[in-house]
């Protein structure tokens, strides 16, 4: 079963039904330490947010967790996306001693989700 959700959002007086389309990440080995998180939206907009260290874990943080959630969902709903990654995800973090790869993780893609937003008020 597929299930499609429309969201509604405004940025000043222009109103946007737009939707998060696909996640993804982008490591290059030359800079092994980098991850970069392009997200893609219905409209064509992309954001594009990045973090550091532990990549492998992180990538797999970012499509395990962060893009199931997402996908489908406004991204100019920023406050409540960064919110319900941190308290409210299956795989949230719960305060047991981690390499931060949550916390890395939700930073990349809160980045990503701010650019989109200042490149969908213009």
């Amino acid at each position: 079963m597929v299930f499609t959700y429309f969201f509604f959002g405004t940025v000043g007086d222009q109103v946007f039904y737009m939707k998060i389309t696909s996640i993804e990440t982008i490591h290059n080995k030359e800079y092994s330490n980098l991850i970069w998180v392009k997200i893609h939206t219905d409209e064509g907009l992309t954001g594009l947010g990045e973090t550091f260290r532990n990549p492998e874990a992180i990538i797999s943080y970012i499509h395990e967790t962060c893009a199931p959630y997402l996908i489908g969902r406004d991204p100019l709903r920023i406050n409540e996306h960064a919110d319900n990654l941190i308290n409210w995800t299956a795989n949230r973090y719960i305060g047991y001693p981690t390499r931060s790869v949550e916390y890395r993780g939700n930073s990349a893609v809160d980045i990503a989700l701010w650019d989109l937003k200042a490149k969908a008020s213009n």
